[in-house]
């Protein structure tokens, strides 16, 4: 008999310690494996960052409405908890448990956290489950307020002047200032207490629509980051047609003048087609185009538009539209004829 219950002793040991090893080397692969995608998007902002809570000696009353996503959990994580400044001086803890499928989840945070001072907030996302070893948190930052860039006026010409202000970025931190595409950066700003002010002369830049990036280059949870888009040079521009008057057809000549120079333009008419050849009009290097347009000859009798709009390769502009009449061939101004 002791030997048996020796054998069912040992039996029972050697299955505790497959399981032990097992449980181990399944928590030890969900320690190595890559981390997971941690989101912050806050209601009224779409942003991982909200407004400040503190104006001078005010505090302002509010909550963050805080969605927290996360994706390619380990399979074994079951559920987890989440913690708001996690660390800090005031956390708030949301124990759920929330469930985990397929490793990801998604959770409004209620009630929301309050509004806080300046400052940026680590958001804790806490595993749940059986592990023989406990996993690490997943760190997501929440900044406030939201950092900001502005540039007046939105558009301007190479060496004219552009002011550039930027709320809300971490103090004593110098912001780097770079166009994109191109890459062609201005002078660094000091923070001083986070708000700065500058007038700078657009640098030679091609016409294009660039984005201004502000950032202050740190480690993920203090790195702050706007931008504010610029276009190069302003356009305005105007259609006519000549003559904008006249019978199924005639043929008119579309001018333009203040197009983003040699870029396409889209055309279209309002009511009819427009001939093969002149949807799309490449401009002169000056931004100006002249081109005819046959007015068909069973073309609908009224009124309409024609209408240039951006091409998708060219910069942004708004749209130009001209007049013009269709009347039946018997209508005509005095000491006027119609051009075939």
């Amino acid at each position: 008999m002791r030997p048996l219950r020796l054998l069912a002793a040992l039996s029972a040991a050697s299955l505790m310690l497959v399981l032990i090893a097992l449980t181990a080397r399944s928590t030890l692969q969900a320690q190595s494996a890559p981390a997971p995608t941690i989101t912050l998007v806050e209601a009224s902002t779409k942003q991982a960052c909200g407004p400040v809570g503190v104006v001078g000696a005010n505090r302002l009353p509010g909550q963050y409405q805080i969605t927290v996503r996360g994706s390619g959990l380990d399979p074994s994580v079951a559920a987890v908890a989440i913690v708001f400044d996690a660390g800090g001086q005031s956390p708030q803890t949301y124990p759920g448990p929330y469930p985990v499928v397929n490793g990801s989840f998604s959770v409004l945070l209620q009630p929301g956290p309050f509004y806080r001072p300046f400052g940026t907030y680590t958001v804790t996302v806490n595993p749940l489950g059986n592990f023989a070893v406990g996993l690490p948190g997943y760190p997501a930052y929440f900044q406030v307020p939201c950092p900001t860039l502005t540039i007046k006026p939105p558009c301007a010409s190479v060496g004219d002047p552009i002011e550039i202000t930027g709320i809300g970025f971490a103090p004593r931190i110098p912001i780097h200032l770079v166009f994109v595409p191109g890459a062609v950066s201005l002078p660094d700003v000091p923070a001083g207490n986070g708000f700065f002010q500058i007038s700078v002369a657009v640098p030679n830049l091609p016409p294009a629509v660039y984005e201004l990036d502000a950032n202050q280059p740190n480690d993920a949870q203090f790195a702050r980051n706007a931008s504010a888009p610029l276009q190069v040079p302003c356009f305005n521009p105007m259609l006519k047609l000549v003559p904008d008057i006249g019978p199924p057809g005639i043929v008119t000549t579309a001018v333009g003048t203040g197009f983003p120079p040699s870029f396409p333009v889209d055309f279209a008419w309002t009511v009819g087609v427009l001939p093969p050849g002149v949807q799309t009009v490449v401009t002169q290097p000056d931004g100006t185009f002249t081109f005819e347009i046959l007015i068909f000859p069973h073309d609908t009798i009224g009124a309409r538009q024609l209408v240039a709009s951006r091409n998708p390769k060219s910069p942004p502009f708004a749209d130009a539209k001209a007049d013009f009449l269709v009347v039946p061939g018997s209508v005509q101004p005095n000491d006027f004829s119609w051009r075939h």
